[in-house]
């Protein structure tokens, strides 16, 4: 494939990342991230007109620091294996994939890797948002990370559910929906999504309740504390399959 220019080898690496088994994007601290179980394998933004890519890189880290614009990541992460490119001038993508592909691998479970066909992964094209009738019945999602909350609404409408979305400062607009479950991402703003699901708990929700995106056991105390009436806790993302799939086998329970 030949050199790309930076908007679109960045796009091209998006769909590279996310074809890999289980991965999925998120933006915790604004920038994009692909994960793979809740776990960063890719870092990758456009800044000033020149893409970023951070990767680990157990095998190919050496070479790779020999690229100009190239540099151990901060925080620590360097030490592990971790490598931050800025790229100078338009690059092969060939070689970038090869390098997410090390970087999904040092990352994911090897039952997951061990699904990569021969050759690598080939990004599939967008396939179109299911449809979802206006009588289907309805989920109110609450979420601060916009990724999050679009494949929230993704996997909720490819299961025949309609998805209203909404952040943490929409307790009026989230109010209103006759929702029959509420999904609540606790990732990125814990404190005061865990305030927006007693508001709504409280106001006029008695369906099934689904608390997902906890980060740790000290939050996940506090938010079984707080709500125990809720039908599925998780640590998961809100649009994670699973999640999904516990929330839907409470409603027809």
């Amino acid at each position: 494939m030949a050199d790309l220019a930076d908007e679109a080898l960045l796009a091209h690496l998006r769909a590279v990342a996310t074809a890999y088994p289980e991965a999925y994007e998120e933006a915790p601290w604004g920038d994009l991230v692909a994960k793979v179980r809740d776990r960063i394998f890719v870092f990758y933004a456009l800044r000033e007109g020149r893409v970023h890519l951070t990767v680990k890189l157990p095998e190919s880290r050496e070479a790779a620091l020999q690229i100009p614009g190239s540099e151990p990541t901060g925080y620590g992460l360097g030490k592990s294996g971790w490598v931050s490119l800025r790229m100078e001038g338009p690059r092969d993508p060939a070689v970038l994939e090869g390098w997410i592909e090390e970087s999904y691998r040092a990352v994911a479970p090897k039952t997951l890797s061990r699904r990569i066909p021969e050759g690598g992964v080939q990004p599939a094209p967008p396939t179109p948002p299911a449809e979802v009738g206006p009588d289907a019945p309805a989920a109110a999602v609450v979420s601060d990370d916009p990724l999050r909350l679009a494949r929230c609404l993704e996997g909720l409408a490819a299961r025949g559910v309609r998805g209203e979305p909404g952040t943490t400062t929409d307790l009026a607009g989230l109010a209103r929906i006759p929702a029959v479950a509420v999904v609540v991402d606790l990732g990125r703003s814990p404190g005061a999504a865990l305030e927006m699901a007693q508001e709504l708990a409280l106001l006029h929700f008695d369906g099934a309740l689904c608390l997902a995106g906890i980060r740790d056991a000290k939050t996940e105390k506090a938010v079984r504390e707080a709500l125990p009436g809720a039908v599925v806790y998780d640590r998961r993302p809100p649009g994670d399959p699973g999640v999904l799939d516990a929330l839907l086998a409470a409603l027809s329970g």
